[in-house]
Formats: C-alpha cells, sequence, structure tokens
C-alpha cells in the first residue's frame, strides 16, 4: 500500500530502517517498486510491487519482449504437433546434430582439445590416428595407446586438484589395472600393509596373560581377552616385547581405552 499518515499514523521507525505499528503489532517494510519507482509499505519482505497494477504491466512488458524477440506472433498460445515436434527431433538428433562428432557425447569419448590444456602437463596424450578430434593417453602400467572414457578423465582431473584421494591412473584393460602394484592402494603398495604384530606376538599374549591371571585388569571379566600394548608397537618396537609394556583388557574395556585421548587409533598413527 502507498505511504499517506493513516497507513503510518500508528508506527514508529525502528533502527533497522522499519516502520513498527505498536498497536497492531506488526512490522512493515518501506519497498520501491520495480515499475513505478514510488515508494509503499507493505507486510512482506521480499515483495516488489506496490499494487497489481503494477505487478500486470511488468509482466505484460516481459510478455511483449518475449514475443518480440521470438518474432512471430501468429503462433502465440498454440501447441505444436507431436508429428511436428517428431520432424524437429529428427532433423536435431544423431548424426544430423552438429555435436555429433562421431557419437563422443553418447559414448562417453574424450576430445583432445577439451582435454588438452588440463592433462598435458602430466600425462602423455595424442590425437587418435584414426580419428583426429579424440584423445588417446599411455595406459600406466603397459604404456599402450588407448582411448579413455570421459568419466576416467574427470576422475584423474579430480585427483590431481585435491578433490579424491588417490590418484585414478589410466589403465587399458582390467588386467592391467589387477596387476599394478599401486591400483587402489592410497597409502601403501600392493601387498604391503604395515603390521602391528610382531613374530613372537603369540607368545607374548599368553606371558601378558599369565601374569594377570587370565583377567581384565579393569573390570575384572575373562571373556575375550586381549593383550594390550600400553605404548603402539610401531612408536616403540624394541621394548614392544617386554611384558611390562602389556596389560590384559576385555574387548570392551580395549575399546574405551582407545577411546581416550592420545590413545585413539588416529593418535597412535605414525607420520
Amino acid at each position: 500500500m502507498k505511504i499517506c499518515w493513516d497507513n503510518i499514523e500508528n508506527c514508529k521507525l525502528n533502527t533497522h530502517g522499519n516502520l513498527w505499528d505498536s498497536k497492531k503489532k506488526v512490522r512493515y517494510y518501506i519497498r520501491e517498486c520495480i515499475t513505478c519507482s514510488e515508494e509503499y509499505i507493505t507486510q512482506n519482505k521480499v515483495s516488489n510491487f506496490c499494487t497489481q497494477r503494477c505487478k500486470k504491466m511488468t509482466q505484460d512488458a516481459k510478455h511483449r519482449m518475449s514475443m518480440s524477440k521470438i518474432g512471430n506472433t501468429v503462433n502465440v498460445g498454440r501447441h505444436l504437433s507431436e508429428e511436428h515436434k517428431r520432424k524437429v527431433g529428427i532433423a536435431h538428433s544423431g548424426e544430423r546434430n552438429y555435436n555429433w562428432r562421431g557419437g563422443v557425447s553418447k559414448n562417453r569419448t574424450p576430445l583432445y582439445d577439451t582435454f588438452f590444456d588440463r592433462l598435458s602437463y602430466c600425462e602423455e596424450i595424442r590425437r587418435d590416428p584414426e580419428h583426429t578430434d579424440i584423445l588417446q593417453v599411455k595406459c600406466f602400467k603397459c604404456k599402450k595407446w588407448f582411448v579413455p572414457r570421459t568419466n576416467n578423465i574427470f576422475a584423474r582431473l579430480s585427483c590431481l586438484n585435491g578433490k579424491l584421494g588417490g590418484e585414478s591412473h589410466f589403465y587399458c584393460s582390467s588386467w592391467c589395472k589387477d596387476s599394478c602394484s599401486v591400483y587402489h592402494s592410497v597409502k601403501y603398495p600392493r601387498g604391503y600393509a604395515p603390521n602391528n604384530s610382531r613374530p613372537d606376538q603369540n607368545d607374548w599374549r599368553d606371558l601378558v596373560l599369565r601374569r594377570d591371571n587370565y583377567k581384565c585388569v579393569k573390570c575384572g571379566s575373562s571373556n575375550g581377552l586381549i593383550a594390550h600394548h600400553r605404548e603402539g608397537i610401531r612408536w616403540n618396537p624394541i621394548e614392544s616385547a617386554d611384558i611390562d609394556m602389556g596389560i590384559t583388557l576385555c574387548r570392551s574395556c580395549e575399546k574405551e581405552v582407545h577411546s581416550k585421548r592420545d590413545c585413539r587409533m588416529y593418535d597412535m598413527k605414525c607420520n
């Protein structure tokens, strides 16, 4: 509604520049109409029009502008027939489409010009000898040239940009992928993992359990006993064979111990 004395008689201006009607307990906002550029008050914070007339004028103007872009007002409001839609779809689908290029989008085939700048600094790439628009890369395992899929390229770029873990190298076949020593191994090569146990771990466990009379030192339980190291084996590998470095705990008590600060699995990792 327009600003007049009758509308703001009981209103007070607050610190945010809005009007507060103490009688009706209603907050009004001062806005500027985008059609007539006059100020008005409204209870709707996101309002843009002072009246319905201004709103209709703006909608009519937008409609006239859209019709002027189309350039044909004869078919306004008419629906295209199914036959016409079918003919238009056939004319712009498949090989008739200007973006066809051998069906690269449908087959997820990468184009050389699209990915050259993003891969040339870290990968050996070239144009396909048979189709010069298509990109080829070298297999990380056997160094054979092949055409990757666009989803493999996007995964490789995400790893290079730090958005994903690992490296997502290019492999020409499943055999190369499975036989590679670093595939699916983010931190350690294939077949190697840090071992938290010692060759004499079983003997050391029996000595610790025997010393504690086969009972948990915290709750006294005799079920599911574990020989727990006071310090991680990788932190102190020499003294870890001493039975004084171990205590007997049940599984629930060990889980409780590893939940405490400086004894969590995350805190005990060697960087």
